[in-house]
């Protein structure tokens, strides 16, 4: 009988190796962290490994974490009354990933988060990053930056889904991450891009087939 897994493995408690540079580049996007509150953050951080199909945050558990990926594939999703999943979407190597309505709420999450590949995520407690605010205004700044990234990118989504047809909501997709296409179930496309599977093989089928000269 296969045993059962207590959990996502840690790989290493003190992560700052290897892991430095990769936060470097992630906060540069955002603001002028000092070198030394980059390694006081990185004190706070483990570095644990989702295997596929691992949660990181469950649909009614109360999130505490967020973390930025090393590697691998991380789906955001919820689950309607009906049961279906509703992809709301992905975050690769170099993206941040969490429940972060319900870590600002402090309050249970609609949102389930999920390993779609083998995955290492440097991970986060919420509240004691938010402690950094007092000890450097840069991570004020950052916070109030990420924020913002946050905001625009779901105003992003909103509007394409209301104002942009499925095939230009496809393409819009592949303008930006083409390669996410080919590593995600079109099923899980097709639901993040709030049409059908079918829909979306029809869409594929249009765009694959040879141009007529006329």
């Amino acid at each position: 009988m296969r045993a059962c897994r207590a959990g996502p493995a840690l790989i290493a408690t003190s992560p700052v190796q290897g892991s430095f540079a990769a936060v470097r580049e992630f906060l540069a996007g955002y603001a002028r962290i000092p070198e030394e509150e980059i390694r006081h953050f990185l004190g706070l951080t483990r570095l644990v490994r989702f295997e596929r199909g691992e949660f990181m945050t469950r649909a009614g558990e109360r999130p505490r974490e967020f973390g930025l990926v090393r590697s691998g594939l991380i789906r955001k999703f919820y689950v309607t009354s009906r049961g279906r999943d509703v992809t709301r979407g992905f975050a690769a190597a170099g993206e941040l990933v969490g429940a972060y309505a319900a870590l600002l709420g402090r309050c249970a999450s609609q949102l389930s988060v999920q390993a779609l590949e083998d995955s290492s995520v440097l991970v986060a407690d919420f509240e004691a990053f938010e402690r950094m605010y007092d000890r450097h205004p840069s991570w004020n700044t950052l916070g109030r930056r990420v924020a913002e990234a946050l905001f625009v990118e779901r105003e992003q989504r909103a509007a394409e889904l209301l104002t942009l047809s499925a095939e230009q909501r496809y393409e819009a997709l592949l303008a930006r991450n083409s390669a996410l296409v080919e590593r995600v179930p079109q099923y899980q496309i097709a639901s993040y891009l709030g049409i059908t599977p079918v829909s979306l093989s029809r869409i594929r089928a249009r765009r694959a087939a040879p141009k007529r000269v006329t």
